[in-house]
């Protein structure tokens, strides 16, 4: 059996030599009709139409692959994610979590947080869960507590948040309003003496800021306390170190030092 084809207004019907079949709604067979018409290999051909279905059937039509172009909720996304979520299904690698992630970021309001973040967590080495949130570290006091005021409990389990115009979105301030949460290379550099380190979850959609500054952190309005870290989390490759500008010794709402007394309220800048 050769290789076969049918096309109508509503459908592609493809006929494999082995004797397989798929269907695939026109409104995304782009890539496939493009490559038949190209006359490509048939294992190609099959490879475009199985990464069609997969991420419309994975997403639940959220998001869809058309003419080589990522579609959520019928818009095109153009962002570092699409390329990384297109790589994964052409390599084989688990790309389930990027779609999910790239479900729960297209839910956040800041632009800017929508074509950053990924990169951000890509240049950190923080990993992505099955569910699409992601996983960083955050320094805390001995007792639990945030390190400026001492008044918020980040025991396991705890979720903390805030009203997101609460937090600082200014990207060219890494230092201000907001919860802070970042990579391990940061925290180590924060914490001192007997503090703790957890590990906390994020939902991509409540990420207000990626500062512009290497500062290895970024402000978020809620995040979910998952465990105490003893360890590297999944996927941390040790780095450069990052850099920190000079007063970040003392940027955590929480720092027991005088070094933000000349902020407003006593130095509310950082939790």
């Amino acid at each position: 059996m050769k290789f076969a084809y049918m096309i109508s207004d509503q459908s592609a019907t493809l006929l494999f030599s082995d004797g397989t079949a798929d269907v695939l709604p026109i409104d995304r067979a782009d890539d496939v009709l493009r490559a038949i018409n190209e006359n490509r290999p048939e294992d190609e051909i099959r490879r475009l139409c199985n990464k069609a279905k997969a991420i419309f059937d994975y997403m639940d039509g959220t998001v869809v692959v058309s003419g080589g172009t990522v579609l959520y909720k019928g818009e095109p996304v153009d962002n570092v994610i699409v390329s990384k979520i297109c790589e994964f299904l052409e390599k084989g690698y688990p790309y389930k979590p990027l779609c999910a992630f790239l479900a729960n970021l297209m839910e956040n309001p800041s632009r800017r947080a929508v074509q950053e973040l990924y990169k951000f967590l890509s240049a950190e080495h923080l990993g992505i869960t099955d569910s699409g949130t992601f996983l960083a570290y955050k320094a805390i006091r001995n007792d639990w507590t945030d390190k400026h005021t001492g008044r918020f409990d980040n025991h396991v389990g705890n979720t903390l948040e805030m009203p997101r115009n609460a937090v600082d979105d200014n990207c060219s301030v890494g230092c201000s309003y907001g919860f802070h949460v970042g990579s391990l290379k940061y925290v180590e550099g924060f914490r001192y003496g007997n503090d703790r380190v957890v590990i906390v979850e994020v939902d991509p959609k409540d990420v207000v800021s990626v500062p512009l500054e290497d500062c290895g952190k970024v402000r978020v309005c809620r995040y979910k306390v998952v465990g105490e870290y003893t360890g590297p989390l999944p996927g941390y490759v040790p780095d450069s170190e990052v850099r920190t500008s000079p007063d970040d010794d003392g940027d955590e709402w929480g720092d027991e030092s005088d070094e933000d007394d000349d902020a407003p309220d006593g130095g509310n800048r950082e939790l």
